[in-house]
Order: structure tokens, then C-alpha cells, then sequence
């Protein structure tokens, strides 16, 4: 895993955005954050096979961009289990596999089915002499790389726009692009105020971009924070002095 993971584009970033913790395959199973119930609970589901990671998907485990994640992950899974299959039926096999996890959620299906096939077209064309399973590795890794790095070249724009004292709305859950203007912001020694809105059928939106800020904060900062509700719909505040501690990497994984 680590001579994979060299040169990734996920650092600084908050631990739940980060490769591992979003999903990964390794040891014949590709483990997923059940975003469900997280951070109240930090577990993940093991899955070991493409029906699994479909499955998950379907179900919610994860969402957002976690999906195209869990997604490129299951091109592995199958290439490491695909072992004493010529090349053609390997790559045969594999885009298959993508249309399995494409299409377990029909909002997503034509997007993640379009860059699970480029990564397959990738692998494809990478020097015969590289076993499939280390070709479909490194195409994944230069997709997840690239995909990271695109989001903060957008975010570096967004934040390029912001005044001095940002307030920013958010609704749903932005992942990377969030993530990674927070983190610009940070370096550029921002400070906004997060606006943000709930999310059905998880409320994934004022969970993963709120509350995860809101329990990196000290005690006395996290008094300062405003919750109100409305009939239809909740907004949750923080003053941003103590979110970059998430954003910079330091908080821990681990269960409420």
C-alpha cells in the first residue's frame, strides 16, 4: 500500500477525505467507511466481492464522491482475483465488473461508468510486461491522483473570489471541493463562517461538513457555537479559528 500511495493528492486534507478512509481495497477485500453512521461510529464494511461493492453503494454506505471511490476500488478487488485469465478475457472481465458497480445507483451510473472506463482503457494500454492486477493499481491511483488534484485547482478559483471574512453556504455534502477550500482558505490565512444546510435521507450534509469541525474543537470554542432548527430543515454554524485542525489532518479516526 505505501509504494502506492506515493505522491498522493490527498494530503491535508480531513482523515475521513483521505484515500484509505474513503475506501481501499487490500488483502482480498475492498473496506468502505459506512458513512451512515459516521462520526458518531467509525466502522467500515468489508466487502470481497463486486456484487459487495455494488451492494454497498446501493445501500448508502457511502455517498458523494465516496461512490466513484468504492467504484474504482472494485476494478481492483476484481483484478487481483482475476488471476489465470488471458489478457483480453481479464480486461473483458473487468469492464464488466465496472457496469456491476456503474449502475448500483442510477444518479451516478453514466459518470462513474465513464471514468471506470477510461481507468480500464488505462490499464489496457500499459506495458504488457506489468501484471494486470499492478496495471489496474496504477491506472486506479492515477485516476484517484488526478481526480483530487482537479478538485483543488476549482477550489483554488473559489477561493480566489472570497472577501476577507467568507460566510459560506453549504448544502448537502461538497466533499472534495469543500475540503479542499477550506483548506486553501487556510493557507491563505482565511477564516469563513460555515453556513450548513441538512441533507435526507442521512443529513450527511450538516454531519460531514459541520459537526466533524464542531468535535475537533476545544471546549471552550465549541461553546461558541450556534445551532437553531426551522420546520423543514436544520443550519448549523461554526466559526472556522478551530475547524483546521480537521482539515490539517491531525484528527483522529476513531469512534464517539
Amino acid at each position: 500500500m505505501d509504494q502506492l500511495l506515493t505522491g498522493r493528492a490527498d494530503e491535508g486534507l480531513a482523515e475521513f477525505l483521505r484515500y484509505e478512509n474513503v475506501a481501499w481495497y487490500q488483502d482480498g477485500a475492498v473496506r468502505i467507511l459506512d458513512r451512515r453512521k459516521y462520526p458518531t461510529e467509525t466502522t467500515y464494511v468489508s466487502c470481497t466481492s463486486v456484487e459487495e461493492v455494488r451492494d454497498a453503494i446501493h445501500d448508502m454506505v457511502t455517498q458523494s464522491g465516496g461512490v466513484k471511490i468504492a467504484a474504482f476500488q472494485a476494478l481492483r478487488l476484481y483484478a487481483h482475483q482475476a488471476g489465470g485469465l488471458n489478457s483480453g478475457e481479464a480486461i473483458e472481465g473487468l469492464r464488466h465488473a465496472a457496469q456491476i458497480v456503474a449502475n448500483a445507483r442510477p444518479t451516478t451510473a453514466p459518470q462513474v461508468m465513464q471514468m471506470l472506463g477510461s481507468i480500464i482503457d488505462e490499464a489496457a494500454n500499459m506495458d504488457a510486461s506489468l501484471p494486470f492486477a499492478a496495471a489496474v493499481d496504477q491506472a486506479v491511483m492515477e485516476a484517484m491522483n488526478k481526480r483530487y488534484q482537479d478538485f483543488r485547482v476549482i477550489a483554488s478559483h473559489i477561493v480566489d473570489q472570497l472577501p476577507d471574512h467568507p460566510r459560506i453556504l453549504t448544502h448537502c455534502f461538497a466533499e472534495l471541493l469543500i475540503g479542499f477550500v477550506l483548506l486553501i482558505a487556510k493557507e491563505r490565512g482565511l477564516c469563513p463562517e460555515l453556513i450548513c444546510t441538512e441533507t435526507r435521507p442521512y443529513l450527511q450534509g450538516a454531519r460531514f461538513t459541520s459537526r466533524f469541525p464542531v468535535e475537533a474543537l476545544d471546549a471552550s470554542t465549541r461553546s461558541s457555537i450556534s445551532r437553531f432548527s426551522r420546520s423543514d430543515w436544520r443550519v448549523r454554524t461554526a466559526a472556522y479559528s478551530g475547524i483546521f485542525s480537521l482539515f490539517g489532518g491531525s484528527f483522529p479516526m476513531r469512534s464517539a
